[in-house]
């Protein structure tokens, strides 16, 4: 899924929901989009990576819970 970063919040949601896409691999995915192009950029004074994959493992472990 090399186009993940292009896609909208409401095509992703169903790829999460139906476990097709882990939020840790979309979340993964994201953050290295951002370190490829944030240098050149400059859209984010701090990318939080360890708290992004924190929160990604939780989600997917909520719906893996069925919530």
């Amino acid at each position: 899924m090399a186009k993940l970063g292009l896609l909208t919040a409401t095509e992703l949601a169903p790829l999460i929901e139906s476990m097709k896409l882990s939020p840790v691999e979309l979340t993964k995915h994201l953050l290295k989009r951002i370190d490829t192009f944030d240098p050149t950029i400059h859209s984010y004074i701090n990318p939080l990576h360890d708290l992004a994959l924190k929160q990604a493992k939780e989600a997917e472990m909520n719906i893996v819970d069925g919530h």
